[in-house]
Order: structure tokens, then C-alpha cells, then sequence
């Protein structure tokens, strides 16, 4: 749900904090999609990422969703 990944975008706000605790806080919460800022760097990071598939994109925002 929505509520549910609101929270968790401010662990993302640095590409330092891309590790692979940030891909386990997806995984533990069963998040199976992502709706982000185009520039949020969360958005590049699963653009790189096996077994998640980008799904919408404008000049705003993308969407990321599990394969």
C-alpha cells in the first residue's frame, strides 16, 4: 500500500545509503512496487536491478515493479 512506502523514501535519500540493507527493507515489507521521483536515487538503483521492471515513467515519476 501506499502508506506503507512513504516511510521508508527517507532511507533512500543518498546514493551512499544505497546498500543492500535498503533492498532488505523492500523485501522484508513484501513491497512489490515503487512509485518514486524520477531523480530519487532509489529510482536508479532498481533500474539496475535484477527482478524489478520499470512499468511507468513521465517527467515527474517512475514506477518500479516487481518481475
Amino acid at each position: 500500500p501506499r502508506s506503507t512506502l512513504f516511510p521508508y523514501t527517507t532511507l533512500f535519500r543518498s546514493v551512499a545509503d544505497l546498500h543492500a540493507a535498503a533492498f532488505r527493507i523492500l523485501d522484508w515489507h513484501h513491497i512489490n512496487a515503487c512509485l518514486l521521483g524520477r531523480k530519487e536515487p532509489l529510482a536508479t538503483a532498481l533500474g539496475a536491478r535484477p527482478g524489478w521492471e520499470l512499468r511507468y515513467s513521465d517527467g515527474v515519476s517512475v514506477l518500479y515493479v516487481r518481475r
